[in-house]
């Protein structure tokens, strides 16, 4: 064998010779098999199943990587948002834990975008944690969704409501402390309700409410009972009961007046024996206190009103600052229907006597999840007053335990205390799409700006005798905004740009869809609605609950 002998044998056992030489000898018995109708079916059937696993893998990777998360590392009370896109697995869950939405949360869509939605599935997924659930709402249909919900988890339920009968609750907004109620009746006096264009009526209107609450108080802690509306209405329009709770009496000539009802406020008993009575007639009285004698036979002249606002012995009240320190879910809704004057002063009220509980109880405290669908008709350029006062609250959440979740139409609805609070405390955003105008612009802008690197072209061109041309190319720094108006217009139904708090540091915003909650059987849907229907009582609860078999959400 020559020299060549070796390179020769080296080459022959190389593997691609040999691939070669095998597919040349095995070639026309592949041609065949792929030619064969039979190949072809398994073929074609083995690339659509291989699709189809690829995409039940990327549309399920977002809750496979849910069920991982709350099996592992889920924390009390956090929320998921939802789920948002996600290029190596398909789309991943978004989180907001509990102690960062304690700096609240701020929801901002037109009508049609998903909103009370987006608000259900939040409110699910608090109840299922155990938090305590506060929800006021006058429009909308958030409370309907959520009844039935809780109704099937088996949590407690607290219901207040003036339109109908049945299972609803009663509420006294003269409870409590009598100097609190006082205050709560004057917030939501100022702020409601516009008895006269002259700041001094205003203010007169405004110190009479105020120590009347107070006599009216008195004089039921004196009967051994709480005081009620129908208390003050009577108080109001009534002289001579005015004067019997006041225990007023005329000197031997008929000119002076004195007050003798015991355990009065020092201050009180110097208004009603030196001002009221000691410095003006009885015409001025009486023009005096026209203005607050027509917004009390306003607020009760719907008889269902004033039933709801005056419970009697036996009857189960609304003690809201018990409910905020205990589990489930606590609704008051107050429809505007054919009355939207009582609607206005009746949310105001409400969320003034929130405000003091929160207040009242000091820092931490049971976590409370409050949730205010359209807040804008409740504390909105009406009720400046009212917004004012919570504007203080809102800063505060974070060291009192409660997670505001505010949700709105526009950004023009809000008046300004309020709009700069939430601008500043309420740092988890969500922002949907549908926004036009000025309301697309100050979402752009909420959701943050960026820098970016801009290169500009320059060339010069200096004609036929003057020479070549130039060229050059610069680069600057440019502010540009995160969301363009465009990606924020076109958004779909059902999705956000979320901005959020990871930990105490802001995120950028990302494109997210919201969860859904799911649907209670339809058993628990016809169980409320009797419940809630014409002679049926608030005990009736417990024993239809127990009746239903509650308790079976997952």
């Amino acid at each position: 064998m020559s020299a060549a002998d070796p390179c020769l044998a080296l080459a022959r056992g190389d593997r691609f010779y040999e691939l070669g030489q095998k597919l040349r000898e095995q070639g026309p018995e592949l041609l065949a098999a792929a030619q064969d109708p039979t190949n072809w079916a398994l073929g074609t059937a083995g690339l659509v199943l291989a699709g189809l696993s690829l995409a039940g893998a990327h549309g399920g990777s977002g809750p496979l990587l849910d069920l991982a998360h709350r099996a592992l590392f889920r924390r009390p009370g956090e929320a998921m948002i939802g789920y948002r896109p996600s290029r190596p697995f398909g789309r991943a869950p978004l989180y907001l834990p509990l102690s960062d939405r304690f700096t609240g949360l701020q929801m901002v869509a037109p009508m049609g975008q998903a909103k009370t939605s987006t608000m259900e599935w939040l409110a699910y997924q608090d109840l299922k944690s155990g938090l305590s659930v506060f929800v006021v709402e006058t429009e909308g249909d958030l409370g309907a969704k959520l009844l039935p919900l809780a109704f099937w988890l088996g949590v407690p339920i607290r219901f207040f409501t003036y339109a109908g009968s049945g299972a609803a609750m009663r509420w006294n907004p003269l409870a409590g402390d009598k100097v609190e109620a006082a205050e709560r009746a004057v917030v939501a006096f100022q702020s409601a309700v516009a008895s006269g264009d002259e700041k001094f009526f205003e203010n007169f209107n405004s110190m009479f409410l105020r120590h009347s609450v107070l006599a009216v108080c008195c004089h039921a802690e004196r009967e051994g009972r709480a005081a009620t509306m129908t208390d003050l209405d009577r108080f109001v329009q009534n002289e001579r009961f005015r004067r019997k709770v006041l225990g007023v009496e005329r000197d031997a000539q008929g000119k002076r007046f004195t007050v003798n009802a015991k355990d009065l406020p020092r201050r009180t008993r110097g208004y009603w024996q030196d001002l009221y009575y000691g410095q003006y007639g009885q015409r001025e009285r009486a023009q005096f206190v026209a203005g607050l004698h027509a917004v009390m036979d306003a607020l009760l002249a719907q008889e269902t009103v004033e039933v709801a606002l005056s419970p009697e012995g036996g009857e189960p009240v609304l003690d809201l600052a018990g409910a905020l320190d205990s589990p489930g879910l606590t609704l008051v809704s107050v429809p505007q229907g054919a009355a939207p004057a009582t609607s206005l002063m009746l949310s105001t009220w409400m969320m003034e006597y929130f405000r003091q509980a929160i207040l009242a109880r000091g820092n931490g405290g049971y976590p409370v999840s409050a949730y205010l669908d359209e807040v804008h008709s409740m504390l909105g350029h009406a009720n400046s007053e009212a917004a004012l006062a919570f504007s203080s609250l809102v800063t505060q959440s974070r060291r009192r335990h409660v997670a505001f979740n505010f949700a709105y139409q526009s950004f023009s609805l809000l008046p300004s205390p309020l709009k700069e609070a939430l601008a500043t405390n309420a740092r988890n955003k969500l922002i949907s799409g549908g926004l036009q105008g000025e309301d697309a612009e100050q979402a752009v802008r909420m959701l943050g700006q960026t820098e970016e690197e801009v290169r500009d072209y320059r060339r010069t061109h200096k004609g036929l005798l003057g020479g070549p041309g130039t060229f050059s190319v610069g680069r600057r720094r440019q502010t540009v905004p995160r969301v363009s108006e465009e990606e924020l217009v076109y958004l779909p139904r059902g999705w956000w740009h979320c901005s959020r708090v990871r930990r105490g540091k802001q995120q950028r915003p990302v494109p997210v869809r919201a969860g859904r909650a799911p649907k209670p059987p339809a058993a628990y849907h016809g169980a409320f609605a009797e419940l809630l229907g014409p002679g049926s009582t608030p005990g009736d609860l417990e024993d239809d609950r127990k009746t239903t078999g509650s308790g079976g959400a997952t």
